[in-house]
This record gives structure tokens, C-alpha cells and sequence, in this order.
């Protein structure tokens, strides 16, 4: 691959000097865009039908259900377009995309609500979707941090948080963030609505609404197959596929402990007529491993670079629709007794990501920090689940999977965020939230409990997994760690 042949659904953009290289199909004001073969671009125009950005990936306009996939028109005149009118604009779109706009006044970059991108720092302008289509093959291996890597445990489950790479002088530019393209400096444009400002019912059904038309645009391109478990999350998009007549399905992927995340799947399927099938874990060889680590940029491993293959032999219309998002409604990193008014600092904060704390994860933790003076200690929990634990460990290994695997999950919107982040606290401590959000779509489905057996089975169930080696050293740094960090 040289640096203008990109892998597959991978991008990249920089600025042009002198004249256009030969393999850029497109050009936006002074950026070239490069594309790897499937990669969509959509480009934006203003109200006079002059080009001032394009959207990189899959946008869903959720109000007409349907993915994003020619040209648009902005409803502005070039002049008009500030970066609020932009980010508004935006951020009604569903989806995994990246935005890059350049007015004659102002360019930036921006990914949605759970993505992310990477950058090259010193000067030069070139973005890209991964480090490899910013580097090229020879400049990613010459530029990679193993030692890093190695501190922050990446191959057993570890990722790098709040903008960290594997690779020297690269960055990534997290949700919730743009790049000014002027000046090559990041800034943060979104922090979410007020705290205990929404009505829960209210905002209850404005998710259900998003979920279901994105789901529905979807539906009209895929197959469903719903990664489904026990747990809250993906039984919500479950219950927003229930209006979905066919091409929907359920599965659930077979492992050593043998629980609730195997046998209610089936019963809740069995409920709703629906097809739910028990994959069989595949794993990857080390030449696969490799390749994934490689393509997501040695920032993330764990389960999924081990059994990411387990999803290759589905159908190439196939979408894998995950819950990934829905933990934001329900404080996903608060401990019992967190005070909004406490300190929070970058070791502590680690601990609770369950993340080593290397010197380079501590200060760009703390650089994070800093820019988040004034939030609540529970809102900036809630924004490292979504910065630091979508934005650095579910984006990039999005990247990784098998080309003919996409996925999709309907509950990273920016406005779903908006929503679960501004719940009362009582309803995000008890993750009622859900449960409701379910019973508006499917009601069904709340007859079965979360995570768990029935009482007396469920006592059984436990005696064999309290002892789990991974659960008592999740728990040891999430809980003990912390507070000896206090």
C-alpha cells in the first residue's frame, strides 16, 4: 500500500500543495480526499450549490429513516454557516461519519457522536480514519511506541484513552471534539445538556423514535442480526427492531461460563417467534490478529481481536446492531457514594476505566481533565464512558472486523446522549432508564431480569462466578485502586 492506496472503508484527507496527486478522486477547498475501496463520501454543498465539506462514512437521517447517500444541500448560504448552525445540523444525523467542512471563513473536522478519527501533529494537515491510512505501511511499523503499548496491556484488553496512539506524534480526535484546520489545534464543542433537566418520559420517547429510524434505514440496506445478551442495552434494540416484519434476527456468541447471557437470549426470541442462533467462538490466527491489530492501529485488543472472526460467515448484506451507547444512561463508571462535587484525578480515573497507569495514559488523562473544569464529578464519568471508552476503544476496532461484518449501533447518537446524560440522577443510578425505554417499545421483554436467573438458580450461578480471576481484578482496580489513588 503506498500512501495514496488505502485499506478498505478507510480515509484520508490533507492539504493540497501544488497539484492534486493523481489517486485523489476529490478535492474540498484546499483538502484532497483520499478513499479506500467502499469508503462512502457525501458531499455537502451550501444553499448556492457551492462544495464546502463532505460527511466521510455512513450519516442516517433518522426523521426520513434512511442512510445519507447523495449530495446534500445545506440550507445556508456559505457566509451564513457558523459552527453552531454546523454542529446543530449535524448532530441530528445517526450513524458512524466524520464531517470535514470549509467555509471561506472557517474548516473543521468533526467525528459524530462516537467516533473518532487520528491526526499528525506538528504543522501538517493530514487526518485519517486509522494510523495506517495516515502513515502508510513503512512509517506505521518505523513510528510504533511498543513500549506503550506493553505498559497499557493492549493485547489482553487494554486501549488508549483521551487522544493517546501507538504511534509517536499522532493523536486521536475524540467525540465530542473538532480540529480546527487553520490552526491544527483541538478543541471541545460538546459537554451534554444540563444535569436533571429532562423529563424522563419525555426523553424516553425521543430515543425510542431515534432508535427506531435509524434502525429502519438500516433495515432497508441489511440483514439485522442483533448481538444479543442478557443484559439491558442490547435488549432495548431489540424491543426497536420488534416493528421490523423480516430480515431480522438474533444471536448470541457461546463462551466457557455458561449463564443468563446464554439462556435468556433464547427464551426472549422464542417469545417473539424470532430466529436467535449460538455462535460458536472462532479465533483468529496469530497472522489475524496481527492484521486487525494493524488495522485499528495497535490501540485496542482484548476478546475481540482473539474472536473476531466468530462473525465472518455472516451473509454480506449482513449489519451486527449492537446496544454500544446505552451505558451512558446509566452512570456506566459511578461507584456507590460518588459526590457531583468531588475531586477526580487522572490515576483515579484510570482505575475506574480499568486502564494501567502509564506515565503517558496519566498526563493525557489529566490534559483531558483540565479542559472539563467546572463539570460535575458524575458528568465527566459519564463523558470519559463516551470519549474515552467509545471514542478509544469501540471506534477504532470498528476498523478491524471483517470487511463484510458492518455494524451499526443505534443508541450513538449525539441526541440520545444529550438525553441520557441529562436524566434525573436517581433514574441513571438505578438504570431504570432502560427498563422503561423497553416497555415503551416492546413490553414484553421486561418480563425476563437483567443479568441474572431467577432467584433460586440465580444463587447457583454465583457461587461459580464470584470466584472469577478477571471479575476480582476488574472490581480490585475499579474499587480498591481508586480510592488509594484518592
Amino acid at each position: 500500500m503506498n500512501m495514496l492506496s488505502l485499506p478498505a472503508r478507510q480515509w484520508r484527507i490533507q492539504k493540497l500543495l501544488g497539484t492534486r496527486a493523481a489517486d485523489a478522486k476529490l478535492s474540498v477547498g484546499p483538502f484532497q480526499i483520499v478513499l479506500g475501496a467502499d469508503m462512502p463520501c457525501i458531499l455537502l454543498d451550501d444553499a448556492h450549490g457551492a462544495t464546502i465539506g463532505c460527511l466521510l462514512g455512513d450519516p442516517i437521517d433518522v426523521v426520513k429513516q434512511t442512510y445519507v447517500t447523495s449530495g446534500v444541500r445545506l440550507p445556508w448560504p456559505q457566509g451564513d454557516i457558523t459552527p453552531t448552525k454546523f454542529e446543530a445540523w449535524i448532530s441530528q444525523l445517526g450513524g458512524a461519519f466524520t464531517a470535514l467542512v470549509s467555509t471561506s471563513q472557517w474548516a473543521r473536522i468533526y467525528p459524530s457522536a462516537a467516533n473518532s478519527c487520528v491526526y499528525e501533529e506538528g504543522g501538517s494537515v493530514a487526518i485519517a480514519a486509522t494510523p495506517l491510512a495516515l502513515l502508510g505501511p513503512r512509517a506505521y511499523n518505523e513510528r510504533l511506541d511498543h513500549e506503550l503499548i506493553d505498559e497499557m496491556e493492549i493485547k489482553l484488553g487494554g486501549w488508549l484513552p483521551a487522544g493517546l496512539t501507538a504511534h509517536h506524534g499522532v493523536k486521536r480526535l475524540l467525540p465530542n471534539h473538532f480540529l480546527d484546520l487553520s490552526t491544527g489545534t483541538v478543541h471541545r464543542h460538546w459537554s451534554g445538556l444540563a444535569e436533571n433537566c429532562m423529563d424522563p418520559q419525555h426523553g424516553i420517547s425521543q430515543i425510542a423514535q431515534l432508535m427506531q429510524g435509524a434502525l429502519a434505514a438500516a433495515h432497508k440496506r441489511h440483514e439485522l442480526r442483533v448481538a444479543l445478551t442478557a443484559g439491558r442495552d442490547s435488549r432495548a434494540v431489540l424491543a426497536a427492531c420488534c416493528h421490523l416484519k423480516n430480515r431480522v434476527s438474533a444471536f448470541t456468541i457461546d463462551h466457557d461460563e455458561v449463564g443468563p447471557d446464554l439462556d435468556l437470549p433464547k427464551a426472549m426470541c422464542r417469545s417473539l417467534e424470532l430466529e436467535h442462533k449460538t455462535l460458536a467462538q472462532v479465533l483468529s490466527t496469530e497472522p489475524e490478529q496481527e492484521c486487525w491489530l494493524m488495522n485499528s492501529g495497535h490501540c485496542v485488543g482484548g476478546a475481540n481481536l482473539r474472536l473476531h472472526r466468530t462473525l465472518a460467515n455472516f451473509a454480506p448484506d449482513s449489519a451486527v446492531v449492537t446496544g454500544a451507547g446505552g451505558e451512558a444512561g446509566r452512570g456506566f463508571y459511578w461507584n456507590t457514594g460518588d459526590m457531583p462535587c468531588a475531586p477526580l484525578s487522572a490515576k483515579r480515573l484510570l482505575h475506574r476505566l480499568d486502564l494501567k497507569p502509564a506515565p503517558q495514559a496519566v498526563a493525557a488523562v489529566q490534559g483531558w481533565l483540565t479542559g472539563l473544569s467546572g463539570c460535575s464529578k458524575l458528568r465527566i464519568l459519564d463523558l470519559a464512558y463516551v470519549e474515552l471508552r467509545m471514542g478509544c476503544w469501540s471506534a477504532p476496532q470498528t476498523h478491524g472486523f471483517p470487511e463484510i461484518c458492518y455494524h451499526i449501533a443505534p443508541l450513538s447518537h449525539q441526541r440520545i446522549f444529550d438525553i441520557l446524560l441529562s436524566l434525573p440522577v436517581d433514574w441513571r443510578r438505578s438504570g431504570c432508564y432502560a427498563s422503561e425505554l423497553i416497555t415503551v417499545m416492546q413490553p414484553t421483554l421486561v418480563a425476563w431480569p437483567f443479568n441474572r436467573y431467577g432467584w433460586h438458580r440465580q444463587i447457583f450461578y454465583l457461587g461459580g462466578k464470584l470466584m472469577s480471576h478477571d471479575r476480582l481484578r476488574r472490581k480490585f482496580r475499579r474499587h480498591v485502586l481508586d480510592r488509594l489513588s484518592a
